[in-house]
């Protein structure tokens, strides 16, 4: 079948649907993003086709993108029309985000089967409102289900990347160049960063050190953040590993004894797959805070203690992490492997 996947704008829609994609083996799979989107590399090196359209979320506030909103809409929704028209897919899927509403909607009214994927427990504004023509909508939780009151909704779970859960403590520790017996911690605030998260995990080390635990580091910071955190660290005496974005994430969760992160959707899928014990501090400019409610799935399963960006402080972190730190340094067999939700979603799709 010819499968056509629009993705892209964030890593929360973009590795999810490469996670499907890749569960669809045999199929002629092509990717849609955002034009000049990074994912479009990504995927590419993956060996996937790439498409690109114009793409533009509604601004929320006044500002410049409020006035040219309207033109790359409208630009947008050529692009798909002549996308669908010459590729002709045989389905659609839709991973969310302002990108999917052109593409399902050109496809729905081409008579093409759509599906919608929901990352966050909140579905976001695009699912909600395609979900009127979609075919099927896939949620990740079952607290999703009733924002899609009378549709065709079912439980697929959150796509992740298969290699997430199947890596030995050890050998994950070796790969990315750490002390195979030192207590881990991860840090990372998602694709783009965090700079407060980033400044005070920083500020939280010599808390620790006081405390005499031994511990190292993995510190994904952000493209942007990565010189100014890079000598943040230059007066600590702690072994850590300060990268600006991390490729082999599935090797830095096994690694990790404990994780410091922000709550999108798919680092909780990739917790839950990891089964690693979190901090999580959601990102309080999320649209409908949806990260918080993403976050409350793993507190309420007593994976993850939630605090808010505005409470967080180095105590706090320290606090955290001494707790982990005091429960186990051993290193841990495999846990179990957490991509079946992407087989899933790629059985339904061809159904």
């Amino acid at each position: 079948m010819k499968i056509l996947i629009a993705a892209g704008g964030t890593g929360g829609h973009l590795y999810p649907g490469l996670a499907v994609a890749r569960a669809l083996s045999g199929h002629d799979i092509l990717f849609v993003v955002r034009r000049g989107d990074l994912g479009r590399d990504i995927l590419k090196k993956e060996g996937f086709a790439v498409e690109e359209i114009s793409g533009q979320g509604l601004p929320r506030s006044l500002s410049p993108k409020l006035f040219t909103f309207p033109f790359v809409f409208i630009q947008g929704w050529l692009d798909t029309w002549s996308l669908l028209k010459r590729y002709r897919p045989d389905r659609v899927l839709g991973m969310g985000g302002y990108l999917s509403v052109p593409v399902v909607m050109t496809a729905h009214a081409l008579g093409i089967r759509t599906m919608l994927h929901e990352q966050n427990v909140f579905p976001g504004l695009a699912n909600r409102l395609l979900s009127r023509w979609a075919d099927s909508v896939a949620i990740s939780f079952p607290a999703s289900q009733p924002y899609f009151k009378g549709k065709n909704v079912w439980v697929s779970g959150l796509p992740i990347r298969r290699e997430i859960g199947r890596i030995d403590k050890t050998a994950a520790r070796a790969s990315l160049g750490l002390t195979k017996d030192l207590t881990t911690f991860l840090v990372f605030g998602g694709s783009l960063g965090a700079a407060k998260l980033n400044s005070t995990v920083v500020d939280a080390w010599p808390l620790l050190i006081q405390k005499n635990i031994p511990f190292q580091v993995l510190h994904v910071t952000g493209a942007k953040d990565f010189d100014r955190v890079r000598k943040l660290y230059e007066g600590l005496q702690i072994c850590a590993q300060v990268l600006p974005y991390c490729h082999q994430m599935a090797e830095a969760y096994a690694a990790a004894d404990a994780v410091i992160c922000r709550a999108g959707a798919s680092t909780i899928a990739e917790l839950q797959a990891a089964k690693r014990p979190a901090l999580l501090i959601p990102y309080p400019y999320a649209s409908n805070n949806h990260q918080l409610y993403n976050a409350q799935v793993l507190e309420k399963r007593g994976q993850a203690k939630v605090i808010s960006d505005q409470a967080l402080t180095p105590m706090a972190i320290a606090d955290f992490l001494f707790s982990k730190a005091a429960e186990s340094t051993t290193i841990s067999q495999p846990p179990e492997a957490g991509d079946a939700a992407a087989s899933r979603i790629a059985k339904s799709i061809c159904f």
